[in-house]
């Protein structure tokens, strides 16, 4: 894609007031940000992407989640600039309902929590090898092992909530 691409799309609640949450898959989009149009009134609900620090994003997650909250009987336009020039643009657009987000993205986390445990437990192992047989293939899976799993962090969006989240500056 050579240009930036709008998402339009309407929320109309019932009854009840609705605490959403709108997620963008892709962790690499550069810039982002979600205009509320409500009441005639344009608000914009945050600026995020990859070029700019993780403590920008209006959510703390591996993905860009944006909140959303409407009264009752309320409704409102909302407009989701995506700028991912010269790039593959695809991603999943999901509009949760934030506990139901919650409770998924802790799922996530905690298996991720368990692949860096065991991550960590090999390379352990093997250094304990290393360090007994001085052998230094030991050490070089080590590295190997690490480097895999810094990997695996930057292609989930991880490494930049964790390891560089001040990146770009």
């Amino acid at each position: 894609t050579e240009s930036i691409h709008w998402f339009k799309f309407r929320v109309e609640t019932q009854s009840i007031p609705q605490e959403l949450s709108l997620e963008i898959k892709n962790h690499l989009i550069n810039h982002l940000e979600l205009f509320e149009v409500h009441e005639r009134k344009v608000t914009s609900l945050g600026k995020s992407g990859d070029w700019l620090p993780f403590s920008q994003r209006p959510t703390p997650s591996r993905t860009f989640v944006y909140p959303i909250s409407l009264e009752a009987y309320d409704e409102a336009d909302f407009y989701l600039r995506l700028d991912k020039r010269y790039e593959n643009l695809a991603t999943e657009i999901t509009l949760w309902q934030t506990n139901d987000f919650e409770d998924r993205d802790q799922r996530e986390y905690l298996l991720w929590g368990i692949f860096i445990g065991v991550v960590l437990f090999i390379i352990i192992l093997n250094l304990i090898f290393w360090n007994t047989t001085k052998d230094t293939v030991y050490l070089w899976y080590s590295a190997y092992i690490a480097g895999l799993t810094l990997r695996q962090l930057a292609d989930s969006g991880l490494g930049f909530q964790y390891i560089w989240p001040h990146l770009p500056m």
